[in-house]
């Protein structure tokens, strides 16, 4: 249409001129008047969709928000309140919408009313012409018919895109930040040690906010484990986001085998470092179908030991379908505990030399977590056990004391029980006092 039509423009309005040069001033005005309201258009619209946009962020966030949690709602009796909310977000979208739409219906009927007085503006300049020149008028009125229709259609198609441009601004500035990020200028390759090392690293999610982790030093040798124990809030996740490059440190470098994880790519980085998050996230689709998303050439025999390390092997045999068991989406049809054994045996497909266990055991009964931690150990891979459990931090080699986003201890239990007053807390509260 962006081709055609202001082709078609063109040719009506050189036909108009050739047959009756007297018009041109005319069909020049009408070409003005309507360009100016269909800039109208665009400059008025574009903010006032973009806040229309952003008013349907609203109501999707309070439906995804409601639906995740339904449970907890009713648990409640919030339905009323959740009701209310939803009717706050959803007369907030109808009247962005409306003022929005007001600059469409004022403009594009502008461009019309434009095109026709041009027509009328014809015919009453036409009335002192002689009768014999009938003939070159209604061309004329015929040529500024095809214009009308003409502009008609670019004026659509620029009140579309105002409504898409609002939309594809927000999904621009998503995609080019990721991309900015992809484009390293020194993507390291996969070497394989699994060395991990935090050099005063500090982080805050953004500018002016409290810092998460403060000034946080650690060394994880390959084939070490390292336990992370804390308060909830203490920066334990934050501390694997990081490594795995969910944000960038604000201070300080994150080493991995000796270079700066900012000079390797997202490619090679995540080849070396998987993370089991604290909430399983499976997909809908079989169990194999699930495994085959960390390695997608997996054979059969990989993925068996995979699950076998991660002691999920005995129950999904078990299952109606074994390995050919439908998930419902989120994997509601398998307990927590089979959920997260699922997600430690795909980790454990991936091949990684550092594994990050972000309280992904926490679902499992002690003695499934003692010989799932086990079988990872007798791995040749670089371990970081974020835990609320001393008893789990204590098979690790060593333990990193968070509170607060600072390191308050870092030793073995005997060590940080000597000097260490919150892991000294932590372990009192748990075991009851008992050494």
């Amino acid at each position: 249409i962006l081709v055609k039509a202001p082709l078609v423009s063109i040719g009506a309005f050189a036909l108009i001129i050739i047959n009756s040069p007297s018009f041109a001033p005319v069909v020049l005005l009408v070409i003005i008047m309507a360009s100016l309201f269909m800039a109208m258009n665009a400059i008025k619209g574009f903010p006032r969709f973009s806040r229309a946009q952003k008013a349907v962020d609203r109501v999707n966030g309070n439906v995804r928000e409601f639906l995740g949690a339904v449970r907890i709602v009713k648990a409640f009796s919030a339905e009323r309140e959740e009701c209310e909310k939803f009717g706050e977000a959803s007369v907030e979208l109808e009247k962005r919408n409306t003022e929005a739409l007001y600059v469409s219906a004022l403009c594009m009927p502008l461009v019309n009313f434009s095109v026709n007085f041009g027509i009328v503006l014809i015919l009453f300049l036409s009335n002192a012409r002689p009768t014999g020149e009938v003939g070159s008028l209604m061309a004329s009125v015929n040529y500024m018919t095809q214009l009308l229709v003409s502009l008609s259609l670019v004026s659509n198609v620029i009140n579309r895109s105002v409504r898409a441009s609002a939309s594809s601004a927000r999904v621009v500035e998503i995609l080019s930040e990721e991309n900015t990020q992809l484009e390293t200028e020194n993507p390291r390759t996969v070497t394989g040690e699994g060395r991990v090392e935090f050099r005063n690293v500090s982080f805050e999610y953004f500018s002016g906010a409290d810092e998460a982790l403060s000034d946080v030093s650690f060394t994880l040798n390959p084939g070490e484990r390292l336990s992370v124990i804390g308060a909830t809030g203490s920066g334990k996740s934050t501390l694997a986001s990081l490594l795995m490059r969910f944000y960038d440190v604000s201070k300080g470098e994150i080493l991995l085998d000796g270079d700066d994880i900012e000079r390797w790519s997202f490619g090679a980085l995540r080849s070396e470092v998987t993370i089991v998050p604290q909430r399983p996230v499976l997909f809908s689709g079989t169990i194999m179908e699930n495994m085959r998303l960390a390695k997608a050439d997996a054979t059969d025999d990989e993925i068996y030991s995979a699950l076998r390390a991660a002691e999920a092997y005995e129950f999904i045999t078990h299952l109606p379908k074994s390995f050919d068991t439908d998930l419902s989406e989120r994997g509601v049809n398998l307990s927590g505990g089979q959920k997260q054994r699922i997600s430690i045996a795909r980790s454990i497909l991936r091949g990684a030399r550092v594994i990050i266990l972000d309280d992904s055991t926490s679902a499992l009964d002690s003695l499934t977590e003692r010989r799932v931690l086990e079988n990872l150990f007798s791995m040749n891979v670089s371990l970081i056990v974020i835990t609320q459990r001393v008893s789990t931090a204590a098979m690790c080699d060593r333990t990193l004391v968070l509170d607060s986003g600072s390191v308050v201890g870092y030793g073995t239990g005997d060590e940080l029980l000597a000097t260490s007053g919150v892991y000294r807390e932590i372990y009192f509260s748990q075991t009851g006092g008992a050494l």
